[in-house]
């Protein structure tokens, strides 16, 4: 095949091809266009058929209930003068068929259930007011001990929020000891524990041959004097004819312990108490750690499960705090940094990371002061001020990096004012007031960048009296009052700084 032969092809055979392919592609697209016109037109033809059909039907169903109401009426009717009293006859002869057949069965329906949900309502409170109901112990001079059978309800354990029934289960299964009478009261108070949930370990008890109780010292959570009670009870229960120094000896040793637990000779020891929502949120934050820890656990590589568990130890710690348990706190604390300089060793100019070392050295530093280690909380705040300004220095656009750095000094200036060196203090305070007057004056509209400086102003006002620092703080505070973007929360510094600037001004 030469050049000139395909030339030939492309300007004499190929036009023609085309325009038979393209007449072939146009006499496909009119038929397939007119099958799918067709297809339509058929099946809303279908549709509408349909449609007729089915309102058909049911103007028949229509008709056909309304013939049977009408036969109904007139039948039910009928019988009206043999079933109704002839007072009421003629006003139920006046009244129309839908008013008799329709509206007057409908209300009375409505009113039924409406009946019915405020019985159930009723019942359901009537059984919530019982399960508030305290458990009360019987007493041991009205039960008769030679055919006593000690179970729950002798016990006065009737109200269902006492049964907690995984426990009840447990202890059936292994021979409940409240169906005993002959089993010792050190049993009986484990299984009554058991259904109060105050402890969560329990432990046997024995007595030896003296009669004396031995058991080990458990974390009980109910008042040492109901404790007391409950024991004489199930003492005289178990063994009526006891001698008088056996239950005194028991007696005893329960106020030792009690005593024993009440008594905290130094701070941040943990003291059982009565479970309180601080309590509370400290168990569970303590659940959480063990779950983030785990997890941590099996993935070791990972930066974010580390930063977790370090966060999950701080926020225990902050709960322990709050609970006055400093010596946990700090030692939660110093896990938590522990982790923090694990995870920067990977990456060291993570800042996210560096800020929170300083948080954590900042909080611990907090701890520290609490329990009078002074030396050791300047050590962590001095650490954390180091970190935040080489950070500040090296981003100086970053607001919240310079806040830092005003948080650090203030956490230094409030350490030397609480130990009585107010003129370091001062000094410190002094720095932290250029950086507050910076960001306000960059960030006027900012509302925290203001709220730092007027806490900077008042600082300088407790440790540098009659220097006008109230005054200034007050006007900041009367801005922004002003300019309508003082919270509610807020206002009592109005009148707080006012009173404290006039004390100030009159004694110049």
């Amino acid at each position: 095949m030469d050049f000139d032969s395909i030339i030939t092809w492309f300007t004499g055979v190929f036009p023609k091809l085309l325009s038979q392919w393209f007449e072939a592609l146009s006499i496909f697209l009119i038929s397939l266009w007119d099958k799918s016109i067709l297809f339509v037109a058929k099946t809303i033809s279908l549709l509408v058929s349909f449609m007729e059909w089915l309102w058909l039907q049911a103007v028949s169903s229509f008709y056909g209930i309304a013939s049977w109401y009408t036969e109904f009426t007139k039948e039910t009717r009928a019988k009206f003068p043999e079933i109704i009293p002839d007072s009421i006859l003629p006003f139920l002869e006046a009244t129309p068929d839908w008013i008799l057949f329709i509206v007057i069965p409908s209300l009375l329906t409505l009113i039924f259930f409406m009946a019915l949900k405020d019985a159930a309502d009723r019942e359901a409170a009537k059984s919530k007011e019982n399960d508030r109901v305290e458990p009360v112990i019987a007493s041991p001079e009205s039960i008769d001990s030679s055919s006593v059978t000690i179970d729950s309800k002798t016990l006065g354990f009737e109200s269902k929020n006492f049964e907690d029934r995984s426990r009840r289960s447990a202890i059936q299964e292994a021979g409940s000891p409240l169906n005993n009478p002959a089993l010792e009261a050190g049993e009986i108070e484990r299984s009554i524990r058991q259904y109060l949930g105050v402890e969560k370990s329990f432990s046997r008890s024995n007595v030896n041959k003296s009669g004396v109780r031995i058991r080990k010292s458990g974390k009980a959570l109910i008042n040492p004097k109901v404790e007391r009670n409950v024991l004489e009870v199930l003492a005289r229960l178990v063994n009526p004819s006891a001698e008088p120094n056996k239950l005194e000896l028991i007696l005893k040793n329960r106020k030792l312990e009690a005593k024993e637990k009440l008594t905290v000779g130094a701070p941040g020891v943990r003291v059982p108490a009565t479970p309180g929502p601080v309590l509370v949120k400290i168990i569970d934050l303590e659940n959480r750690l063990k779950v983030k820890e785990r997890l941590a656990a099996l993935n070791i590589v990972s930066t974010d499960a580390q930063r977790e568990v370090a966060m999950a130890n701080s926020q225990l710690a902050d709960a322990l705090i709050e609970n006055k348990e400093y010596l946990r706190a700090i030692n939660l604390f110093e896990k938590s940094l522990e982790v923090l300089e694990t995870i920067i060793k990977r990456n060291p100019n993570n800042t996210e990371n560096l800020r929170d070392i300083i948080v954590s050295l900042n909080r611990l530093g907090g701890a520290l002061e609490k329990i009078g280690k002074f030396d050791s909380a300047n050590d962590r705040y001095n650490l954390g001020l180091k970190i935040s300004q080489r950070l500040a220095e090296e981003n100086p656009q970053n607001r919240q990096l310079q806040r830092d750095v005003w948080f650090s000094l203030n956490r230094l200036g409030d350490l030397r004012k609480n130990s009585g060196n107010l003129l370091s203090a001062r000094a410190y305070f002094e720095r932290s007031y250029i950086i507050s007057k910076n960001l306000a004056d960059l960030n006027p509209e900012y509302l925290e960048a203001q709220r730092d400086l007027i806490v900077t102003c008042t600082k300088l006002g407790e440790t540098c009296p009659n220097h006008g620092w109230w005054a200034k703080a007050l006007a900041i505070c009367q801005g922004l009052k002003t300019a309508g973007v003082l919270p509610d929360a807020d206002y009592w510094m109005l009148e707080d700084l006012n009173r404290r600037a006039v004390a100030e001004d009159s004694v110049q």
